[in-house]
């Protein structure tokens, strides 16, 4: 993904080198930042859910944990539903988008 951006980016500033890398940074962070923080959340999330379940405990779902079941509940019958989970589900929609909708 952050290989994608650098054509454009070169492409746009061609002649200046230093351009170029500052837009390539600007895209890196406007395009992919949200990715990595949302997968850092829920890797963070996960390893927080395992201490819990090593110590012999339970993690209590968060509120958008249970949004994330409701909408996983109604995909089979709502296509709005079907398309928030699969991006929810896949990450090519940040929790703050999708939860937005």
């Amino acid at each position: 993904m952050h290989l994608a951006l650098a054509p454009a980016c070169v492409a746009e500033h061609v002649d200046d080198p230093v351009a170029g890398a500052l837009a390539f940074h600007e895209r890196t962070e406007a395009e992919l930042r949200p990715y990595h923080d949302a997968t850092v959340a829920a890797d963070r999330r996960r390893v927080h859910d395992m201490m819990l379940y090593r110590d012999g405990l339970t993690p209590q779902p968060t509120p958008e944990e249970h949004a994330a079941d409701a909408l996983m509940g109604s995909a089979t019958s709502d296509q709005l539903a079907t398309r928030l989970f699969g991006e929810r589900s896949s990450t090519t929609g940040m929790g703050r988008s999708v939860r937005a909708w």
